[in-house]
């Protein structure tokens, strides 16, 4: 997928450090996302928000697939991915796994 701009999101803690990232590339109808929450934020629903902006702004901006990888053992990630309803299926990497979500255009 060729990437060009999309969105890129960050959660700050107060004025000091930046506690969580998220961002996605477009593609032809499609992007790409990532998403990382500092150790001591996860489990208070930050991921969950940060991937939830990405989708509706994505949606608006007429994305027709959501996707991304993880590390098949990254359990967290599986789960939230699950839970905003994302599909999963194995990457060409056998490390990989696969999410991916069908957007309604905004």
């Amino acid at each position: 997928m060729v990437s060009a701009p999309g969105l890129s999101l960050a959660a700050w803690q107060g004025a000091g450090s930046i506690v969580g990232l998220a961002q996605y590339a477009l593609g032809e109808g499609e992007a790409e996302f990532a998403v990382v929450v500092a150790d001591d934020w996860r489990g208070n629903g930050l991921g969950e928000a940060l991937v939830g902006l990405l989708l509706e702004h994505a949606a608006v901006r007429g994305v027709k697939l959501f996707g991304g990888v993880a590390l098949g053992h990254n359990r967290a990630m599986r789960q939230l991915a699950a839970k905003l309803g994302f599909a999963f299926r194995r990457d060409e990497d056998p490390a990989l796994l696969r999410m991916e979500r069908l957007l309604a255009a905004g």
